[in-house]
């Protein structure tokens, strides 16, 4: 080839020519190659380089190359001389870059590049393209250089051209450019387009990642815009670059690909789209074709949602390109593009463009179809549907987005005239008898478009669904979409929306009126469209399968029906239907199979609706016709050869759960039988597979795993098992083993499963003839030797059937639990090796059964449950108790729960056992017991959120239990857990309200009584807020919960010291108990097998129950028989009895009420004896015994101790109790010795009292031991040894490894705190320093007392303590008082001592006067004044609750400190506040069991006993009991206003009493006193054998005497005397002999019998009269003016004889001749004494004027310096002078007065005796009441009278028409009778009974209704 050079000399014609030529030669060669060469213009493929050029073409080539450069350099260097044509050599320089590149010198071709684009630049007059200038000219400047010889298809790497790269991606034609030369831009395009080639080769990374930014310029920077501008200009050139351009962008997406940079990718495809429509080969269908495959493989790389939207912007940008869309819309891949467009719209709620597109097509369609132009009409209009199809569905779908709706409506409705405009042709037309292709695919894509709009329908139909359904609504659904949100809200505030004319009503209201337009469509359509299936197959995408076209237009009935059912809820049944109905005719009418099965969805979805809202009447009708079609498609599919069997058990399983679901419904509307068909459809319709595989599941595995494995068909079968057992039915039933006909062996584990549906459901099912049968069944196949474990399980079921059924076969069933055990430990294991994980489980269980059936027989039972608890122990080893840092692996749960057969029952069982310890007093085994379940709840049970609660619950109990036995250490790590627990987890209500008052009662017990206060009342605030279910599990739950409470409430009160207040919560507990117990027994069912056996209460799966506290009398008991739910709450709630029942006996003894003590203790053992709970038993022995020794009864006392130490050694007794018994022995010891010293036998009392220290040391033991920490450390430890001795025992204890050892830390030192049992300890301290007190050890026996105090002492048990320690300290002061001073001591012990003794005028004395020897020492008189501040601190601490023998002892111990302290201090002691300080203390302790009893009356008569909810949670607790005038509402019927107003008075009177001083004791009440009204307090002192007497007069400072028993026989010499014991004793035997004599004088005879018979009773009267004689005598003596009326003797009188009687001591006549001292002072005698003396009468008898005499001559040696003996006076002479002194005053002017009354106020040591009957009280007017209390309620009783009535009285005034009368109830008394049964029937007001006994209601009756209540015997 000839090549044409550069000449030496420049020569312009010579080197155009070399140009020309040169290029054409270059072109020749190109085209020689373009066979090899692929120009596919859409090809992704690379383009290559000829490498397979031979050396002699390559080499010609880069010659012609070089010579062209040459020569055009030449001709720029004279181009301003020549006269070239504008642009000539930018087109040499564009001609040779194409053919540089075309063979491949890319690299070569940069600075050609560079060039042209600078001269272009200076063509369009800017040079802009580059940065720096300077340097595109350097890299230019030689470019006439040599030529070089270029390597072609190589890369050079000698030149850099990397940065003039970046300069050309880009050419900037200004805008101002005013030459429209489009030559000029041509060759700016073809610059561009050959630098991006270039760049593809060099550069190819930096580049492509530039080149989508480049081509999205919107400017002449981009040569996309270049060639849409020059495409009319040059379309040939045109479409070349376009060609080249889309080659580039194709390269550079293969080579994106493998860089994971889809986004790139598809940028660069939607410029190369743009392209595409500027080639020569542009087509629409190639082009839409291109779109949607970019878009469907960009989607494949999608990674995130995000990406969708870039998507969706490709997406855009098609829609944007200049198409003729008239030709689109013939194009199928238009449509396919469109709807891809469409989804992705959606998936990034962005739909307006695509609306907008529809909407377009639509308005195209529609104008086709009205012009006359050649379409296919009818796939037009199909079009037109589907496509205003998808706009709708695209605004359904934006109204679940948008923030404003506020156009959706006019578009809806627009809509829904345009489908009524446009639905009328296609019904029209679709009926055509054939249809082409196209009309096909319209229809197919109509019925796509149909498909979208249910899904965006069905969309907001399932939200309306939720919401009507008032489900948690997921926030993240309804988005920031307002029409989502008002929707909500309108659900939330109406009940039915069709009468809310709200915008989200007319809008849903808009949407349903047109799915139903085009519902009715497409139910047109597709009835025709099944027969056109020929032209398509199956994958052809175009066509849509008729039988899918049919579900569409089903699916769309089916959501207008659930629409409707959401919208307007149960008014819709009728509509609902119909669409249903509907939907069911397309399904007939097109043979769609698969549409039955979706049309008895929609049937089974309105039954399921009408059943959750509770009308199951609606849901019976729905729900047979789903059952109907379903079965109806069960049979077709099983016409259908090619249906798998899996498919089959599918819809079997469906159909059965629609049965289900009926057999619900009917169960609820009462149709049983009905009800019962139902089920046993279900259970027919299920796979007989699944059966099958239950029953071998259970065989194999064990009843929990199958349950696990297989939970529908289980629960199907509890169902109908519950439901067919219910009632008793007049039909057979069959149970599901019966429905399928194989070997019964294969159906044994589904017999199993039956048998235990019907054990779980016992209490509500008549099936024990069934149970029978099943187990005989089992028996029958399960032999000993190829079954042991199975048929072993199976024998503790009839074991327990048997106990339910044959009670009195207890050895039979004895054998049944003994062969399980047999069989369960042989190593045989037969056909059960795949159980012999279970075999210890139930090992465990056999023993649990044994245990308790021991129990009820009355043998122990101890190693039977050790061996339970161990072998449980062991499988669950690997599981910690639940708590927070207590972590599990899975593995362990898992592996556990193989071990264990169906976890809740044995969860079950072993609350049974938990609840039977707690009820017979086996604390450890409970504790054991509840530990076990919280390792279940530690991952094995499947409930989390119940496990957490459960274990709370289970903590709370195990502290309640250490709490019992005095372990407050445990008991507060167990509180702790628990609390640990409720904060980290969600539990119930109430179980955080049972751990409230469980922490509470702990913290009681510890003394921290503010705590508990604070927890207990925010209990009450914390109940309010509960919402309580009513359902009748939760209704005892509740009165369980409140129960609880009550008894909280009480033990913090007592603690408190509000006695009254614990009772009445007890009281209320017991109640709440006792109505439950009631429910239990109403719900327990007997037998009518053993409707006359003798009844078990202590089985466990079905025995009987007690009624309360009432139920069981004298051992015998009524109820039937209880289930397992029952049985177990039976025990709960007798546990619970017993618990009230104690502290009920308890406080009732605080309060002095022994006899509802005695009751509530005898109740308790009447509920124990029927359970046979030995170890309860002893506790409530003890105490009984200690009331009978309170009482004196030392035999009965005795008796009951002895029993209760038998009881103890027939049961596992934890040590606390035997430390009790010894307790109370000793208690029993020390007092029978204080009885024996009050008699006098002093040997027997020291006996007894080292008995009783014997004890106290023994249970000093006992408590020392049980609080060391190693006992404590294995306390609940079991030595598996002692129960398993033997090899094959022993491998079930090592089946499973052994739980480690925890080794105890310092840390864990306060689980050794025993704080209550030290306090136990304490106490015994107290007796046993008291005891040595009295064993003449004072000093000992102080210090061990003091050893007894503590911090945080109860205020009882610090009373005691102070009390105790006080009698020690006055033992103290009489022994230092006997040793300093015995004539002080003699005085004190044997003188009358009388508060006030001197006169005012008389207690000045003389500064000189020497200290008398009858004074006490100042460290005496202090020690006395320290123990009276101990006694009255005693007062202040027991007044409220303390025990009322403690208070009556106290006030007589502080009566005679005070009386010492007085005779001890000098003449000028003040003692007028002394004798009211005691008149105050022995009259406020006086009937305070009368007084305590008062108050509770009084507090419940002002209750709201109308309006009372005994359901309500215990109030706060605050300081005081007594209600406000707040709560003394209105609400007593029975009581008039004025009797209220009374009744509150009276209660505030009593409950001020705790307040009140001994200086307001005598306003409050002496000063009321009717000034003729006298009141006399009588109290002895059984230990001193001293009486004090109080005389109360109104306006008088009280007179108090101390009166000693013996005082008179002491004097002559006799240390005996008449003492209180002999007075008792007479009085005892005379009652005795007397109550005798009148038993058997009803059997008399012969006359002379009854001459004896009345001998006997005459001296019986003598004894009497002798013993009121001896009474009156030697107790009052001379004193006994204190008990009489007053006289009248003017006060000169008594003036007189007070001077007389003041100055006898001082006249010599009355001193023997031998008297050594001389009288020297006279003193002054209290004027009151005076009046006693006077009231003596005239005629007094000498020896009670000597024991006045007696009485001054101590009073003078007291009050003088000198000592008078007795031995000096001349007694006869002083008693005849102070006879005549008396009898002169009175005979000359006394009188008594008719008016005046005595009232006798006595304390509980003297009121049986009949003091109104002595000598000197005959004849005056005589009554008797408790206390001053009861007599100043008299007198508010008058004063509140007269303020109701005009007529004022000082008296209370009867009404004499009110009175009952009894008179001879024992009929004993004719005589009697007939002298006054005349008499009270003559006034015919009068109400009574003669001769009988009043029953309850007359007596309450009498009492109630009248004034008077007159008891005639």
């Amino acid at each position: 080839m000839k090549i044409y050079t550069r000449p030496a000399n420049a020569n312009p014609s010579l080197s155009k020519q070399t140009i020309n030529n040169n290029l054409k030669a270059l072109n020749k060669l190109w085209h020689e190659r373009s066979d090899t060469v692929n120009k596919r213009v859409l090809s992704d493929a690379n383009i290559q380089n000829i490498d397979n050029t031979n050396t002699s073409s390559r080499s010609n080539v880069q010659s012609l190359i070089n010579a062209t450069l040459s020569a055009i350099g030449e001709l720029e260097r004279i181009e301003a001389k020549l006269n070239l044509r504008a642009l000539d050599l930018e087109k040499a320089y564009s001609n040779l870059i194409k053919s540089m590149i075309d063979f491949g010198l890319y690299r070569e071709a940069v600075q050609p590049l560079l060039k042209l684009r600078m001269r272009l630049l200076n063509y369009f007059g800017a040079c802009n393209g580059s940065k720096n200038p300077s340097r595109s000219s350097d890299a230019i400047q030689n470019i006439t250089r040599p030529p070089m010889k270029y390597k072609i298809g190589r890369e050079s790497k000698n030149i850099d051209s990397s940065d003039c790269l970046f300069n050309l991606f880009s050419f900037h034609i200004p805008d101002n450019n005013k030459t429209e030369n489009n030559e000029a831009k041509l060759l700016v395009l073809s610059n561009l387009v050959y630098a991006y080639r270039c760049s593809m080769e060099l550069e190819e990374m930096q580049f492509i990642k530039r080149l989508p930014e480049i081509l999205k310029k919107n400017d002449s920077r981009n040569p996309i815009i270049l060639c849409q501008s020059l495409k009319n200009t040059d379309t040939k050139s045109v479409n070349m670059y376009a060609e080249m351009l889309m080659r580039i962008i194709s390269k550079a997406c293969v080579k994106l690909q493998g860089l994971s940079e889809p986004i790139l990718i598809l940028r660069l495809r939607a410029a190369s789209s743009k392209l595409f429509l500027m080639t020569a080969r542009f087509d629409l269908a190639n082009l839409f074709e291109y779109a949607l495959g970019s878009a469907v493989q960009f989607e494949k790389t999608i990674n995130k949602n995000t990406m969708y939207r870039e998507l969706l912007n490709f997406h855009c940008e098609i829609s944007t390109l200049k198409i003729h869309m008239h030709e689109a819309i013939q194009q199928t891949n238009y449509f396919k593009w469109l709807d891809h467009f469409a989804r992705v719209a959606r998936l990034v709620n962005d739909r307006a463009k695509v609306i907008s597109s529809y909407e377009n097509v639509v308005n195209l369609l529609s104008e086709r179809v009205k012009s006359e132009e050649p379409h296919n009409y009818l796939a037009d209009i199909l079009r037109i549907v589907a496509l205003k199809i998808n706009i709708f569905s695209l605004v359904l779908e934006e109204l679940s987005y948008m923030t404003k709706y506020f156009d959706i409506l006019p578009k809806l409705k627009q809509l829904q005239q345009d489908f009524r405009n446009i639905i009328a042709p296609v019904l029209s037309n679709v009926q055509k008898a054939e249809l082409s292709k196209e009309e096909i695919c319209a229809k197919s894509q109509l019925f796509k478009a149909a498909e979208l709009l249910r899904r965006a329908w069905s969309k907001i139909v399932e939200f309306m669904e939720d919401a009507s359904k008032n489900k948690s609504i997921d926030l993240s659904i309804i988005g920031k979409s307002s029409f989502m949100k008002e929707m909500l809200q309108q659900f939330n505030s109406q009940k039915q929306l069709i009468y809310e004319e709200s915008k989200v009503t007319r809008i849903c209201t808009a949407i349903k009126e047109t799915i139903e337009e085009i519902a009715l469509c497409l139910d047109t359509i597709c009835i025709s469209f099944h027969k056109y299936k020929s032209p398509f197959s199956h994958k052809d995408s175009d066509y849509l399968d008729p039988e899918k076209a049919s579900l569409i237009a089903i699916g769309l009935y089916e959501d207008l029906s659930r629409f409707t059912l959401a919208f307007y809820k149960t008014s819709s049944l009728k509509k609902c239907i119909c669409y249903i109905e509907k939907a069911l005719q397309i399904a007939h009418k097109t043979s769609c199979i698969e549409g039955f099965f979706w049309i008895s969805n929609s049937y089974y979805r309105i039954g399921v609706f009408y059943h959750n809202n509770n009308q199951a009447q609606l849901a019976i009708e729905p729900l047979q016709h789903a059952c109907t079609i379903l079965d109806q498609y069960v049979c077709k599919m099983q016409q259908i050869s090619d249906v798998t069997s899996k498919n089959m058990e599918t819809v079997q399983a469906h159909l059965s759960k629609r049965y289900e679901a009926l057999g619900a419904c009917w169960n609820i509307l009462g149709e049983i039988k009905n009800a019962r068909i139902s089920f046993e459809k279900s259970l027919r319709s299920f796979p007989k597979k699944d059966l099958i595989q239950l029953s071998v599941l259970v065989s194999t595995q064990g009843i929990f795993s199958a349950f696990q494995q297989a939970p529908v068909i289980s629960k199907l079968i509890e169902r109908y098992i519950k439901l067919s057992f219910a009632d008793d039915l007049d039909i057979d039933i069959s149970l599901p083993h019966e429905f399928l006909l194989m070997d019964d062996i294969k159906l044994a584990g589904l017999m199993e499963y039956e048998l235990r549906v019907l054990k779980a459901f016992e209490d509500k099912l008549n099936g024990s003839k069934v149970e029978t049968l099943l187990i005989e069944k089992l028996l029958a196949l399960y032999y000993r030797e190829e079954y042991p474990i199975r048929r072993a399980r199976v024998l503790i079921e009839k074991f327990k059937v048997m106990r339910y059924k044959e009670i009195n076969m207890q050895m039979t069933a004895m054998a049944l639990a003994e062969e399980a055990i047999e069989l369960l430990k042989s190593d045989d294991t037969g056909q059960d090796t795949s159980l012999l994980h279970l075999r210890p489980h139930y090992l465990a269980i056999a023993y649990s059964w044994i245990g308790i059936l021991m129990l009820e027989s009355g043998k122990q039972a101890i190693d039977s449950f050790k061996r339970a608890l161990v072998i449980w122990r062991n499988i669950l080893s690997n599981i910690p108790l639940c708590f927070n840092e207590a972590e599990v692996s899975q593995y362990d749960i898992e592996n556990t729960k193989k071990n264990i057969d169906d976890v809740e029952r044995f969860y079950g069982h072993l609350q049974m056992l938990a609840d039977f310890f707690g009820m017979s007093n086996q604390p450890i085994n409970h504790i054991l017991t509840l530990k076990l379940m919280l390792r279940l709840n530690n991952g094995i049970k499947d409930d989390v959120k119940t496990s957490y609660s459960e274990s709370v619950t289970l903590y709370i109990q195990i502290g309640k239990i250490y709490l019992s036995l005095g372990y407050t250490g445990k008991a507060g790590l167990a509180f702790s857990q628990a609390k640990v627990i409720l904060d980290s987890h969600r539990c119930d209500d109430d179980v955080n309200l049972s751990w409230m008052l469980g922490y509470s009662h702990y913290l009681c017990a510890i003394g921290n009584m503010n705590k508990s206060v604070l927890i207990f009342n925010q209990t009450k605030s914390f109940s309010d807020r509960r919402i309580i279910q009513n359902d009748a599990r939760h209704r005892k739950h509740e009165q369980l919960l409140i129960a609880d409470a009550h008894l909280t409430r009480s033990y913090i009160s007592i603690r408190l010291g509000i006695l009254e207040d614990a009772i009445i919560c007890c009281t209320e507990a017991v109640r709440l108990l006792n109505r439950l117990m009631k429910s239990i027994n109403r719900s327990s069912r007997c037998l009518k097998q053993q409707m006359n056996a003798a009844i078990n209460p202590f089985l466990v799966d079905d025995k009987t129950t007690t009624e309360g506290s009432s139920l069981i009398k004298n051992g015998n008991q009524i109820g039937g028989f209880l289930t397992l739910s029952a049985q177990r709450l039976y025990w709960h709630v007798t546990h619970r009895f017993l618990e009230c029942f104690n502290q009920l006996g308890r406080l009732h003894i605080l309060r002095g009420c022994v006899k509802e003590a005695d009751y509530f203790f005898k109740e308790a053992l009447n509920l124990i004896e029927a359970t046979k709970a030995n170890s309860a038993m002893s506790l409530f022995l003890l105490n009984v015994a200690e009331l009978e020794y309170r009482k004196h009864c030392w035999k009965e006392s005795k008796d009951k101790l002895e029993k209760a130490l038998e009881y103890q050694q027939k049961a596992d007794i934890f040590q606390k109790e035997v430390a009790l018994a010894n307790l109370c022995i000793g208690d029993f010891k020390h007092r029978e010795g204080d009885f024996k010293h009050r008699q006098g036998d002093s040997k027997f009392q020291e006996h007894c009292y080292r008995s009783a220290l014997e004890y106290y040391q023994r249970a000093n033991n006992i408590l020392s031991d049980i609080m060391k920490k190693d006992y404590i450390t294995k306390l609940e430890s079991t030595d598996a040894s002692s129960v398993f001795q033997t090899p094959t025992y022993k491998k079930f204890i090592s089946y499973y490894p052994a739980s480690p050892i925890t080794k105890v830390t310092g840390d864990d030192a306060v689980q050794y705190e025993c704080f209550l049992l030290s306090c136990m300890k304490s106490e015994l301290f107290r007796r046993q320093g008291w005891l040595l007190s009295k064993q003449g050890n004072v000093s000992d026996g102080t210090k061990l007392i003091e050893l007894s105090s503590y911090s945080n002492q109860p205020c009882l048990e610090k009373a005691e303590y102070l009390f105790v320690l006080s009698k020690a300290h006055i033992m103290n002061i009489n022994d230092t008082l006997l040793n300093q001073n015995r004539l002080v001591f003699d005085n004190v012990r044997d003188s009358v001592l009388s508060l006030p003794l001197m006169g005012k005028a008389n207690k000045k004395r003389s500064q000189r006067a020497i200290k008398s020897k009858a004074e006490i020492s100042p460290q005496l008189l202090q020690e006395l004044d320290r123990v009276t501040e101990y006694l009255i601190e005693v007062y202040d601490l027991a007044y409220e609750c303390g025990p009322t023998q403690l208070l009556q002892e106290t006030s007589l111990c502080i009566t005679m400190t005070n009386v010492i302290k007085s005779y001890g201090q000098d003449r000028n002691f003040d003692q007028s506040e002394v004798q009211t300080k005691c008149a105050y203390y022995l009259e406020m302790t006086r009937a305070l069991t009368a007084k305590r009893q008062m108050i509770a009356k009084l507090n419940e008569k002002l209750r709201f006993s109308l309006t009372y909810d005994d359901m309500q949670w215990p109030k706060q607790i605050a300081t005081s009991v007594c209600l406000d005038d707040k709560d003394c509402e209105d609400d007593l019927s029975d009581e008039t206003e004025s009797q209220k107003e009374f009744l509150k008075i009276l209660l505030k009177q009593y409950t001020s009493e705790l307040s009140l001083t001994y200086e307001q004791f005598q306003s409050e009440f002496l000063d009321i006193l009717p000034h003729n009204w006298a009141a006399c307090s009588i109290s002895i002192d059984i230990e001193t054998n001293d009486m004090y007497i109080c005389r109360y007069q109104r306006k008088t400072s009280p007179l108090l005497l101390r009166l000693p028993l013996k005082r008179q026989s002491i004097r002559e010499g006799d240390e005996g005397g008449f003492t209180y014991s002999d007075a008792i004793k007479e009085f005892n035997e005379i009652l005795e002999l007397s109550n005798q004599s009148m038993r058997t004088g009803k059997m008399l005879q012969t006359k002379h019998e009854k001459v004896e018979w009345w001998k006997e009773r005459s001296q019986l009267d003598l004894r009497l009269k002798e013993l009121l004689d001896n009474i009156e005598d030697c107790w009052l003596g001379g004193f006994k003016g204190i008990l009489m009326a007053n006289t009248h003797h003017d006060p000169s009188q008594i003036s007189r004889f007070k001077d007389k009687m003041d100055s006898i001591n001082f006249r010599r006549d009355v001193r023997k001749p031998t008297a050594k001292h001389q009288i020297k002072n006279k003193f002054d005698i209290d004027i009151e004494l005076y009046k006693l003396l006077l009231r003596l009468g005239a005629y007094p008898k000498d020896q009670d004027i000597e024991d006045v005499l007696y009485f001054l001559v101590d009073a003078y040696n007291k009050h003088n310096d000198e000592q008078i003996g007795y031995d000096e006076i001349d007694w006869d002479k002083l008693t005849i002078d102070v006879r005549e002194i008396i009898s002169s005053i009175n005979l000359v002017g006394s009188s008594q007065a008719n008016d005046q009354h005595v009232i006798l106020i006595l304390d509980k040591n003297v009121q049986m005796l009949p003091w109104e009957n002595l000598p000197c009280l005959r004849s005056q007017a005589v009554s008797r009441l408790p206390s001053l209390s009861f007599l100043r309620d008299r007198i508010t009783l008058i004063n509140h009278n007269n303020k109701q009535c005009e007529l004022k009285t000082a008296n209370y005034i009867i009404d004499q028409r009110k009175a009952f009368y009894v008179l001879n109830p024992s009929q004993d008394l004719k005589y009697t009778q007939n002298e006054f049964e005349g008499f009270v029937k003559s006034f015919q007001e009068w109400d009574g009974v003669i001769g009988r006994p009043p029953i309850e209601q007359e007596c309450k009756n009498g009492l109630t209704n009248n004034d008077l209540y007159m008891y005639v015997l």
